[in-house]
């Protein structure tokens, strides 16, 4: 309909990534690059299909599609605490089980 192809799109609905445990902060800040990755890809996605007449402009942020955001902690169980969570950008949220 758009004239693009899924295949183009470079996100994705639903998706896993792992990110090595260095340090709290470094965790933390792995995790909101990656739903700022995701918003802006969402963004330039939305912006396209404005182009195309089919959203208004004004639309694209009211219709940033919600995150939510899973941890599942891998490492030995005496391991530093990844608590507290870091504040996530508008639109996306802690997995309940995560908090």
């Amino acid at each position: 309909m758009l004239g693009v192809s899924p295949e183009t799109i470079s996100w994705h609905t639903s998706f896993v990534d792992s990110v090595e445990f260095r340090s709290v902060d470094q965790v933390n800040a792995a995790i909101l690059a990656l739903v700022k990755d995701q918003q802006e890809k969402y963004r330039q996605t939305a912006n396209a299909v404005a182009e195309r007449g089919l959203l208004t402009y004004s639309d694209v942020e009211a219709s940033l599609p919600k995150l939510q955001i899973e941890i599942q902690d891998t490492r030995d169980p005496v391991s530093v605490p990844l608590m507290p969570l870091p504040a996530l950008a508008a639109g996306a949220s802690w997995d309940a089980d995560a908090r």
